[in-house]
């Protein structure tokens, strides 16, 4: 049976947080709490004791979670139009204070701080999305992280908007809602129920404290070589930008030489016509000249043996008439001898 203080106040200071929770770390202050989703009642008596949660605000907490702030680091990337320097950069905020604000603009993607500090109990787990009136914005944050047990440090989300919409943050605005699970009872801590312990080990997670966003990021990206994360919907709407630009270019390009072609082509037609038609005139022309002249020439040739016909006609009726003078003659002459 523990003799360590329960606490029925939250703690002032991260400091006396800190302290709280290494006491009730590895101890649960409250084993007669069912393991399951806590309720409101249950979830303050584990903040009061085990500093699992500093700062905290009981006027976010509802029945079964809490509503968490944003506050600290914003890390996120851009592409700058500056005439200095064009390209991506990285981008690095602070929210302090309740003036301090960023823009997460549309299709992008944002790495934002909550502002309290969280120690979680070995006992606890955590789960968290975000609020509904976010998800219906049209942003995306993930479907239920889990924060492990004996996790100790500022949570950090990676919040996705996929919008053509710009959606204005600041420091103190209620992102995620959270909610608390307890695992069910370890002898480790020292919560057990006579008759129901077994002989198996917890394993303990070893999870660096106070880790910031760099570190994240670095770990996440190192062993793909890259340096940033940013949507790739932006490049593939620039390259878009670009393609209908140079298609518009070429577009006007093909329609001036359209243009000029079209009109080289239409003289270029009507010089052929012309000349088809002068070839085929000139052809004509000189088929006609060599008709004339075939028939001008059998023509003449047809007279000429026209004239040869009637000569021989002449003769032949000539050579008829002596002819028959030489038969008479010669049938008298005949019939005297005789």
């Amino acid at each position: 049976m523990t003799h360590k203080k329960k606490y029925t106040d939250y703690p002032k200071s991260d400091l006396e947080a800190k302290n709280r929770y290494k006491m009730w770390k590895a101890t649960d202050p409250y084993p007669k709490i069912e393991t399951a989703l806590l309720n409101s009642a249950d979830i303050k008596a584990y903040v009061k004791t085990t500093g699992m949660i500093y700062p905290f605000d009981e006027n976010e907490l509802q029945g079964a979670s809490y509503k968490v702030k944003i506050g600290g680091e914003v890390i996120f990337w851009r592409y700058s139009d500056s005439s200095k320097k064009k390209g991506l950069e990285k981008v690095k905020l602070n929210l302090e204070k309740n003036l301090d604000g960023f823009d997460l603009a549309p299709n992008s993607i944002a790495f934002v701080a909550l502002e309290p500090c969280f120690r979680i109990p070995e006992y606890m787990a955590l789960r968290f999305n975000l609020k509904i009136k976010h998800i219906y914005k049209g942003l995306l944050l993930g479907t239920g992280p889990l924060v492990d047990p004996g996790f100790s440090g500022k949570l950090f989300i990676p919040l996705h908007n996929l919008t053509s919409n710009t959606y204005h943050f600041k420091y103190g605005d209620t992102l995620i809602t959270m909610e608390f699970t307890k695992l069910s009872r370890n002898q480790r801590w020292n919560n057990l129920i006579e008759g129901t312990e077994h002989s198996e080990v917890y394993k303990e997670e070893k999870i660096p404290e106070q880790r910031d966003v760099e570190q994240y990021l670095s770990k996440a990206l190192s062993n793909d070589r890259l340096d940033s994360v940013v949507s790739s919907i932006p490049d593939a709407l620039h390259e878009g930008k670009v393609q209908v630009k140079e298609a518009q270019k070429e577009a006007a390009r093909i329609r001036r030489w359209s243009v000029g072609t079209s009109l080289v082509s239409v003289i270029t037609v009507a010089t052929l016509v012309i000349s088809t038609i002068g070839v085929t005139l000139s052809g004509y022309s000189r088929l006609t000249d060599q008709y004339n002249a075939i028939v001008k020439e059998y023509g003449e040739r047809i007279t000429v043996y026209e004239n040869s016909i009637s000569e021989l006609e002449e003769e032949i009726e000539k050579l008829q008439l002596e002819l028959n003078e030489l038969n008479d003659t010669g049938f008298n002459t005949s019939e005297g001898e005789r």
